[in-house]
């Protein structure tokens, strides 16, 4: 009896209905565009812009909205979008450098990782 009540107690008895928390919506299922900027010396860009933008003429192209980040530290960045199969355009900019832009393609909950290495703006 005690050993049954301490498998309840170490399950959760009864405080998860279906596998979920109460309290806790399920998550949509998502895609990870992740990446890494370098100045053309190889070295990690801090604080660069980086926008996701759709690529297309679908409906959902149409409805999704401009994701915008900055670099970390480390010059990376992380963004969360959902993992239906669409097209983007993932772009980067400084101050100082000519700005990048490279295709995305998420085709379901995938992890994409890019990278860009900015090369100085001619003066």
């Amino acid at each position: 009896m005690a050993a049954g009540a301490l498998a309840l107690i170490l399950l959760g008895g009864g405080a998860r209905a279906g596998g979920v928390d109460r309290g806790q919506r399920a998550q949509a299922p998502y895609a990870l565009i992740t990446g890494t900027v370098f100045r053309e010396t190889g070295l990690a860009f801090p604080g660069a812009e980086v926008t996701l933008g759709s690529a297309g003429d679908s409906k959902e192209a149409r409805k999704f909205k401009k994701i915008r980040a900055a670099t970390s530290v480390r010059g990376e960045f992380v963004l969360k979008v959902p993992a239906s199969p669409m097209n983007f355009t993932l772009a980067v900019k400084a101050p100082g450098y000519q700005a990048q832009e490279k295709p995305v393609a998420v085709t379901g909950e995938d992890r994409i990782d890019v990278f860009f290495r900015l090369e100085p703006a001619s003066k």
